[in-house]
């Protein structure tokens, strides 16, 4: 566990002293995903947002992410590299997975070797595109970011593994100019076990304020997730439960499923309850239809009953919480949002049973779950934009790139 000084550290953090690089004005911060982009992921929406807020100060951003899902249109300088889907046995499609894994990172070393003179920094996410980045930044000596670090080594797992991790974690921290996390976990057991490393806590939050719209909400509930990811395909089990029980109860509502593969979730598109029309797959949904929804649905699911407590869905809280909508959600979708309070920002649910009594309280009286959104709504705009907590990194980064 993380002492109470250790916890509320992040918030009082120093920028990190870094040794300015000069580079002339006219060169770029390069991110580079793992994941489809922009797309239905709390990494997704987290680039989005540190992207525009480059590009706001000035400074220029160019994107290289895989497609193997789809990607939304933007007017961010985006190169994709198409990678192809399979829907073979799990065994086999991990070994897959490696393949174009390796077959990424091998394309994302040519497009790097054409533009290695625009780029002044790397940004790149997670794990997956470190060993890419740091040949880079042998090769070129072009510093790089390490984004949404999270550490693994910390949790519970066999030795072996943890070892694995360890080192691969070590490398990340020791190796890179600057790391980034939004876990405040990962901010003090590094600031703790490698003093050394310049990081930063970078907490997620909002795109854009939403305008809310005049029309009226409706009784929908609404679940939206990447449904390649294991998490979300159980997320919609556990919705299927719940309405299972809640439909013997009442009918005057309707459940909208938004996201993508839809072949990951085959086995419940010809359950009863979707062709009665209770429950509804949207697919995946264009972000401006999508907005239009969020700001018509009264109540949102987050069932993560038996995520890690490391786990989260914190960008995913946050979108639905600034449409005022009232989330009803297991506590790792909620636990890092700073200042939300139970009853007042969200309502709390801990198992289905609990889920389905809350539901039909919520249902049978609406105004208690507008008020809720209500309060979830000015919370984050107050506290979550990324104008606000986005202001040390900006600092940092152009304050490098800007000297000539």
């Amino acid at each position: 566990m993380i002492s109470t000084i250790e916890y509320d550290h992040y918030r009082q953090q120093r920028q990190p002293k870094l040794s300015v690089i000069k580079v002339p004005n006219t060169k770029k911060l390069l991110i580079i995903l793992y994941r489809d982009f922009p797309w239905y992921s709390g990494l997704s929406d987290r680039v989005l947002g540190i992207a525009r807020q480059f590009i706001k100060h000035g400074l220029g951003v160019k994107i290289i992410a895989p497609i193997m899902y789809g990607h939304e249109k933007t007017d961010l300088d985006i190169e994709h590299i198409r990678l192809k889907r399979t829907r073979i046995k799990i065994k086999l499609n991990k070994i897959f997975s490696f393949i174009s894994w390796i077959y990424f990172q091998f394309r994302c070393f040519i497009k790097i070797l054409k533009i290695r003179r625009e780029i002044a920094f790397i940004q790149f996410e997670h794990y997956y595109t470190f060993f890419l980045a740091y040949i880079v930044k042998i090769l070129f000596r072009i510093p790089i970011i390490a984004d949404d670090i999270n550490l693994i080594h910390i949790r519970p797992l066999p030795p072996l593994l943890r070892k694995i991790f360890y080192l691969v974690e070590r490398s990340i921290l020791l190796k890179s100019t600057l790391v980034v996390t939004a876990s405040p976990i990962t901010y003090a057991f590094t600031k703790r076990l490698f003093p050394s490393t310049k990081i930063l806590y970078l907490p997620n939050a909002i795109s854009y304020v939403p305008i809310q719209s005049d029309i009226a909400k409706e009784r929908w509930l609404i679940f939206i997730g990447n449904l390649g990811f294991e998490q979300n395909i159980k997320a919609v089990e556990y919705i299927f439960r719940i309405i299972e029980k809640l439909a013997e109860i009442r009918q005057d509502f309707r459940v909208l499923i938004v996201g993508s593969p839809l072949e990951n979730v085959k086995e419940f598109l010809g359950h009863p309850l979707v062709k009665r029309g209770i429950i509804k797959f949207l697919g995946p949904v264009p972000n401006k239809v999508l907005n239009q929804i969020l700001n018509r649905a009264i109540i949102a699911l987050l069932p993560f009953f038996k995520l890690p407590r490391w786990g989260g869905q914190m960008m995913k809280t946050l979108r639905l919480m600034s449409h005022g909508i009232c989330i009803v959600a297991s506590p790792e979708a909620i636990k890092w949002i700073r200042g939300a309070k139970p009853y007042i920002h969200y309502v709390p649910i801990n198992n289905i049973n609990e889920c389905i009594e809350v539901l039909n309280r919520l249902l049978d009286r609406n105004e208690i779950a507008l008020n809720i959104g209500w309060n979830a709504r000015k919370l984050v705009i107050a506290n979550h934009t990324w104008e606000r907590v986005c202001a040390d990194y900006i600092r940092v980064i152009s304050t490098i790139i800007s000297k000539p």
